[in-house]
């Protein structure tokens, strides 16, 4: 019964970010603003997949934040990425790999 009255949310066009929070709502889950950032920026716009990611990260721990669900979904942390771009912008080659 829940499931067509969310696909009929999801089919008004409304943007992304409105129907992560009202699934987030409607599934009663406390999900903090970087976790749903997270969320947002993984899933690429896409519903099914959002919501995949949401249980998945859901059945793997108790909360949903922004390091869970990249953990989750095997994905790189962005403090990772910033880490090696400075390695590979700032350090030597040498200094890089260790």
């Amino acid at each position: 019964m829940a499931l067509p009255f969310v696909l009929w949310i999801i089919s008004l066009n409304l943007s992304p970010e409105y129907c992560y929070q009202f699934s987030l709502h409607w599934t009663r889950l406390d999900v903090p603003d970087s976790g749903l950032a997270a969320l947002v920026r993984l899933s690429n716009g896409d519903m099914r997949k959002a919501l995949n990611i949401l249980q998945s990260t859901h059945m793997a721990s108790q909360k949903i934040t922004e390091e869970a669900v990249y953990l989750c979904t095997r994905n790189p942390l962005p403090k990772d990425i910033e880490q090696i771009s400075y390695w590979l912008l700032n350090e030597s080659f040498a200094e890089s790999f260790k």
